[in-house]
């Protein structure tokens, strides 16, 4: 009887070892990885009803909130290059703050890349504000890197009260990476306000240095004596 008994106990014991065994991972057993699934198919981000009821200090919650919109800008970036079209109408769904507008700029500039035409067409659907103008000028920067000559006819085009100075400055400065000649005669075409007077003297400070000659007498077309003479007294 003491043998049985002790045997009885012993096959206990080794089934209780199987049923451990089966439950515990194979050691060459790997767990799949989640799938990143389109971005457009998230649930909607929303902050939570009380975001200081999980925090008592408010550093916690800016750093989540800085690292959910860094995760935002990267998820845009990743499919802005494989589908800016439809990263451009998922950026617009964002809630209005300063990520939508960046994330918003990040894909027009990508979109710009493959297509700018129609970049530049989907872009001019959107409310006048902040979000748009920074977009127009994503795409027009970008595009200027390959056809600076369409992307000035397009700005110059959209406006009938002008493209907006820091607009023309950047493309003007982009533009004389490649073509410093062209940039500067087609600034000379602008009209003599402000824009004109802010991209000639970004400009001149650009090419003086190769064309002293031309860019002396760019300086000299800039309407504001005083920034005139400042301009120049700076080479």
């Amino acid at each position: 009887m003491a043998v049985g008994a002790a045997l009885l106990l012993a096959l206990a014991a080794d089934r209780r070892c199987v049923s451990i065994t089966r439950s515990l991972p194979r050691a060459n057993q790997r767990e799949e990885p989640a799938i990143l699934g389109n971005p457009a198919s998230f649930p909607p981000l929303s902050p939570p009803a009380s975001p200081f009821v999980a925090h008592t200090s408010p550093k916690p919650l800016a750093n989540e909130l800085s690292n959910l919109n860094e995760e935002l800008i990267i998820q845009a970036e990743r499919w802005g290059q494989i589908d800016p079209a439809s990263a451009a109408a998922w950026a617009v769904t964002l809630p209005s703050d300063s990520t939508r507008c960046e994330v918003l700029t990040t894909v027009s500039a990508l979109w710009a890349q493959s297509d700018p035409a129609s970049a530049a067409s989907s872009v001019l659907d959107l409310p006048p504000g902040p979000d748009r103008e920074a977009a127009v000028e994503a795409i027009a920067v970008t595009w200027a890197r390959s056809q600076p000559a369409v992307a000035a006819q397009w700005v110059e085009g959209r406006s009938i009260s002008g493209p907006p100075p820091a607009l023309v400055e950047r493309l003007l400065l982009t533009w004389a990476e490649s073509d410093p000649l062209a940039a500067v005669e087609w600034s000379l075409h602008l009209p003599d306000d402000l824009a004109r007077d802010v991209a000639t003297r970004s400009l001149c400070n650009a090419i003086h240095q190769r064309y002293p000659a031309l860019a002396l007498e760019l300086a000299e077309t800039t309407a504001d004596d005083e920034a005139r003479q400042a301009l120049i007294a700076t080479w």
